[in-house]
């Protein structure tokens, strides 16, 4: 290939300072990065930014380039401005075998980025399991935090990465490590609701009883637990999970509202009644009557949820009906001579058992016979919700986790035949749901929402003066990618930009429908940062802030949309005609964003 034509294309890209090493790199082309490095190009010359020719044939997988690069004396460590290292971006983007070469050329394994991110971190974000596997052989320290407190186990959590979390916990990551604001994996994980993490955390030895201080913008939450935030995200497995292996169902959370100064409690319950997680709120008035003994002043039904006890009744039947099915077929099966000590796990006494022997023997049934028959009694004990999880941790203590994964994948195959699901919806409530519900039901609600988003947004756009706005720019992002986004919205805050920024999870409005809110941000912004990943393009009501963000386009300003490339996705077509800002690196340009934002186009 001609040399002069890859300068040519590349000058096409907008990219400046480039050598035709830097490019010939960027594209892989070993034969022509050879002659180059053979006529005495200069292997350290880096582009504007600070990324070198090892830089970005780290970041595009080009392990041959990478290779040849280092034999000619590349420095294997050098970082862009930002701190980011060839080792970092290869992490970053899952390429294992440019790891491996780095690692094996010296790359310093816990070089850190200026945010304090190092190569692990990144790596467990991503979710790349075997470059995770690869660093911690090369001596990466597993608890290394950003500036913020921040862990790979932490991240990992966040992310839903459970096979980066298990990794991670086996290199003895510690499990209970905060983050500056107090909070641990364990709650991050229930908060986002990812089951499985939170059972491999608990299993770890996280602790459930630590509490903690959350500061809002109208409230101080002091004492907060997991099961609080479990009860919020109205996650039933998580519920379950938690109460099963000993959370406390009543312990309250301190509110302090800080415009009145007026203080309540809430225990799990009253949080998960507050957000109509009604079957969430049974469960866990169930555990609060087995925790106190069901005195006699306990009420058959509790009273909040009245008016729902049709609708839960039926579901708790649906859930014995699956419980029956997974002691039939799956612990039959498997339990087999442990059957006794299955039992007394689950509170059956030595009475119970001898009388389940007896009329087994009797009937001349089998170890199976028993296994079944233990289990009912069990099972018909259960007067309120039946929580299936207390056989799975009854399980884990036995030593027989494999049986246990096996219970639980029948839950969920189970709960799909009967078409229920573990997260419990909320219809009485629906403008309080998180933004990034990603159902079947929240895919079906898009196209009507959006249809009615359009008028709203017509009328806001009416109402408010084109020259006036609040905000400098909104942010248009999948839930994901707020912990990098924060970092650079913060920077646009700052001096010497001093920008408003308007963020969902911020300046939206409690109690306002999402559709209303969005409508809103983007009347009241002057631009509109799309930040593209793989997480925006799959999240629907990310693709209602897109469709906003066009209407705005066309209707006012055509250069009010500001795309930045989080990470290789398709580009949507509505925005394939805009010139984006290619952060996949990891890295933004804050100064240049800021003049972007600041700078007022006029139309055509």
């Amino acid at each position: 290939m001609d040399i002069n034509e890859i300068t040519f294309s590349f000058v096409d890209l907008h990219i400046t300072g480039a050598t035709s090493l830097f490019v010939a790199a960027q594209e892989g082309h070993v034969e022509v990065v050879q002659q180059l490095l053979k006529a005495g190009a200069d292997v350290e010359k880096a582009r504007q930014g600070g990324a070198t020719p090892l830089y970005i044939a780290a970041q595009n997988g080009h392990v041959e380039v990478v290779q040849q690069l280092l034999k000619a004396g590349a420095e294997v460590d050098k970082a862009r401005q930002t701190g980011a290292t060839p080792l970092y971006i290869a992490a970053q983007n899952g390429h294992v075998e440019v790891v491996q070469q780095l690692l094996k050329a010296g790359a310093e394994v816990d070089k850190a980025k200026q945010d304090g991110a190092t190569p692990l971190l990144i790596a467990a974000e991503e979710g790349h399991v075997e470059v995770v596997q690869q660093l911690l052989k090369a001596g990466a320290e597993v608890d290394k935090a950003k500036q913020d407190g921040a862990t790979p186990l932490f991240i990992a959590a966040q992310e839903g990465h459970v096979e980066v979390v298990q990794q991670l916990l086996k290199a003895g990551a510690e499990v209970d490590k905060a983050k500056k604001s107090g909070v641990t994996p364990l709650y991050i994980a229930t908060k986002e609701g990812y089951v499985e993490i939170v059972q491999q955390l608990l299993k770890a030895g996280a602790d459930m009883g630590k509490t903690i201080q959350l500061e809002e913008p109208t409230q101080q939450r002091t004492d907060l637990t997991p099961l609080h935030f479990a009860a919020e995200s109205g996650d039933l497995n998580t519920v379950n999970v938690l109460v099963s292996a000993g959370a406390d169902a009543t312990c309250p959370v301190i509110i302090k509202n800080k415009e009145t100064e007026q203080v309540k409690e809430q225990s799990p319950y009253d949080v998960a009644v507050e957000r109509c997680h009604n079957l969430v709120a049974y469960t866990l008035w169930s555990a609060s009557r087995k925790r106190t003994d069901r005195n006699q002043s306990s009420p058959e039904f509790p009273t909040e949820l009245s008016a729902h006890r049709t609708t839960i009744e039926r579901r708790l039947h649906t859930e014995k009906t699956i419980i029956r099915t997974i002691i039939t077929t799956v612990l039959s099966e498997h339990v087999g001579r442990r059957w006794r000590e299955l039992g007394r796990r689950l509170g059956l006494t030595e009475v119970d058992l001898d009388d389940v022997q007896y009329r087994c023997d009797r009937d001349r049934a089998g170890l199976k016979e028993m296994s079944v028959r233990s289990l009912l009694m069990w099972l018909d004990r259960q007067l309120d919700w039946p929580n299936i999880f207390d056989v799975w941790w009854a399980l884990q203590g036995m030593q027989m986790a494999d049986v246990a994964d096996l219970v639980e994948k029948k839950l969920i195959d189970e709960r799909n035949r009967a078409g229920v699901k573990a997260k419990d919806e909320v219809k009485e409530n629906r403008e309080e749901r998180t933004l990034e519900e990603e159902s079947v039901e929240a895919t079906a609600a898009a196209a009507p929402a959006t249809k009615s988003f359009i008028k709203g947004f017509e009328e806001v756009s009416i109402s408010s003066p084109g020259s006036t706005f609040s905000f400098d720019a909104f942010v248009s992002a999948n839930q994901r990618d707020f912990s990098w986004v924060n970092e650079w919205v913060q920077q646009l805050e700052s001096p010497p930009h001093n920008l408003k920024i308007c963020v969902h999870h911020r300046d939206f409005k409690t109690g306002v429908p999402i559709t209303d809110n969005i409508a809103w941000a983007v009347a009241n912004s002057r631009k509109i940062l799309v930040v593209l990943s793989k997480n925006f393009l799959t999240s629907n009501w990310c693709k209602v802030e897109l469709r906003a963000a066009i209407e705005k386009a066309m209707r006012n300003d055509e250069h009010c949309v500001l795309p930045i490339l989080k990470s290789e996705c398709v580009i949507p077509t509505e925005l394939a005609h805009l010139t984006y800002m290619d952060c996949t690196d990891g890295t933004v340009d804050v100064t240049k964003l800021a003049s972007d934002i600041k700078t007022i186009m006029k139309k055509r």
